[in-house]
């Protein structure tokens, strides 16, 4: 089991059997507050997190969910057990926004599985010190595969950080009004994630199992 500290889920799945389908309608915070300081600058709050590292495999079917009005992540998936089949989800970031860099999909640390035939749009931090993402693969299990996925308006739409796999058939559509300030933006990145002065470094969620080389910050 994960040491969760201070991160609050919406909706937690940990060492469950082999199999569970998640499908609902996850809204974790009214659509109103998004643009307050109710969703603020810090590693809390995500819309479906998973972990698995006890030794005992773990196959995860994330299917036609929608998650919106969460803070940090849409959804997250971590650990080298754990095997996650995302697929046929909606997933709505804030948009633009200058006091959290927000993540739609996020798969890393040793995770497996594949991200297919989402939905995944609103992903942009404006002060351009690190890098909000549509789907972040993240020092996950190689090879991964994303696939017919449309991801719009994301400051970085997918990012393979230090993951072999296969990105294909994805839709990735990015507009001047739907970035707002944030300078520069990009559709599919794959590299070892460390920024540059016009890419920022990307920003994952639970860094305390995040590999060394994005340098997450806290």
């Amino acid at each position: 089991k994960a040491s969760h500290g201070k991160i609050p889920r919406e909706h937690l799945i940990e060492d469950h059997p082999q199999g569970i389908d998640v499908r609902t309608v996850i809204r974790v915070a009214p659509a109103a507050l998004l643009r307050g300081h109710v969703i603020i600058g810090s590693q809390h709050g995500v819309g479906i997190y998973a972990f698995a590292d006890n030794g005992t495999a773990r196959l995860l079917n994330v299917l036609n969910n929608s998650v919106s009005g969460f803070q940090k992540n849409g959804s997250t998936f971590v650990g080298a057990n754990l095997t996650a089949n995302i697929d046929g989800n909606t997933v709505t970031g804030a948009g633009p926004v200058n006091f959290i860099a927000q993540n739609g999909i996020q798969v890393s640390s040793g995770a497996a599985g594949s991200i297919t035939n989402n939905e995944v749009s609103g992903f942009a931090y404006t002060p351009f010190t690190f890098s909000s993402t549509g789907v972040l693969v993240f020092g996950a299990a190689s090879p991964l595969t994303t696939s017919d996925n449309t991801v719009d308006e994301s400051m970085v739409g997918i990012w393979y950080i230090n993951t072999d796999g296969t990105i294909s058939g994805n839709e990735l559509t990015n507009t001047a009004g739907g970035m707002g300030a944030t300078p520069y933006w990009w559709q599919i990145v794959a590299d070892p994630g460390v920024g540059t002065s016009r890419q920022p470094k990307a920003q994952p969620i639970d860094e305390d199992v995040a590999v060394a080389t994005a340098t997450p910050s806290a």
